[in-house]
Parts: C-alpha cells; sequence; structure tokens
C-alpha cells in the first residue's frame, strides 16, 4: 500500500498492489482516497458603531485557528445606506488558502442617530392698541445638522399653526 505524495490539503490516491491470482480468488485492487483536510479558520467580523454623518470606522476582524505566525487575505465590504439603522459587514476572500478552510462570519454596523439642536429664532412685536397685528411667521436655526442635510434639498422644518407642531421634510432642490 502507499499514496501519493504530498503535505497540502488535498485529495491524494491511495494504490494498493499485489498478485492479481492468489489462491482460490481473483484480487481487484481498487485505489483509496486519502485526504488532507484544512485546519479550519473563522473570521469574525467585529461589530462597530458610528453616529449619523460621520465616516465609517476601520472595519476589523477576530480570526482564531491560524497556526503559528501564519496569514490570510480577506477584504471588508458593507451593506449600502447611511440613515440611522443597522447593515451588514461582510468579511470576503477565498474558502481554501494555504493549508486553512476559511469560513466568514458577518458583524453589524449601528449608525445611531445624530443630535439636533432646534432653536426659534427671537422675534420682536411692538405693542399698538391701535393696530392689533398678528404673530409674525416663526422661523427655527437647525444647529449641528449633518452635512448632507444642508442646502436646497437638506432638512426643511414646517410649523403646521393648527396643532403647534414642527415637521422636518427634505427639500426639492
Amino acid at each position: 500500500i502507499s499514496r501519493d505524495e504530498g503535505e497540502s490539503v488535498g485529495d491524494y490516491a491511495i494504490k494498493v498492489s499485489g498478485d492479481e491470482s492468489q489462491g482460490n480468488y481473483t484480487v481487484t485492487y481498487v485505489p483509496g482516497t486519502f485526504k488532507i483536510a484544512g485546519h479550519q479558520v473563522v473570521v469574525r467580523v467585529n461589530n462597530v458603531y458610528k453616529t449619523y454623518g460621520d465616516e465609517d470606522p476601520a472595519f476589523t476582524a477576530t480570526v482564531t485557528g491560524l497556526q503559528g505566525d501564519d496569514t490570510i487575505d480577506y477584504d471588508f465590504s458593507r451593506d449600502e445606506g447611511e440613515d440611522a439603522g443597522t447593515y451588514w459587514i461582510h468579511a470576503s476572500g477565498e474558502s481554501i488558502q494555504g493549508n486553512y478552510e476559511v469560513t466568514y462570519i458577518t458583524g453589524r454596523l449601528t449608525i445611531t442617530r445624530a443630535n439636533l439642536t432646534v432653536t426659534p429664532d427671537n422675534v420682536l412685536k411692538l405693542y399698538d392698541e391701535a393696530d392689533q397685528q398678528p404673530d409674525p411667521d416663526f422661523t427655527l436655526s437647525l444647529d449641528t445638522l449633518v452635512d448632507r442635510d444642508k442646502g436646497d434639498d437638506g432638512l426643511v422644518p414646517t410649523l403646521d399653526k393648527d396643532t403647534n407642531t414642527w415637521t422636518y421634510t427634505r427639500g426639492d432642490g
């Protein structure tokens, strides 16, 4: 009995040989398979957080199962989206790297809401008993607004005078 040479991950033929005629038997020799399985490595993407409007943090992963100073190659990507919410972060690479069988486990990017300071603009109305004018329209200042929400297509505050509540809608620009 012998096998094909090799020490890397893969399948190697096991060869059996001998006389085909032995006593009362005709012997058929069927080759077998010698398998060297890769060592299991897991790349688990670490969960990260950011505040709405901030740049993505650096994506990292915890890698388990490597031997000695060995390394493997992988890249990160994430689901599209910039609004507050949760998005998957993916690690990807070859599933077989050298003598390793690599499994990739996704992580999460959680985008938390940004703080927004809303301040009414000061208004002056002079009292005039003879000429009772209605209050002027009130306006708001939105401090700490994220850059992508500024400009012609940014957030526009609107006062509903019937309910005395403000709503914020994206402009048409």
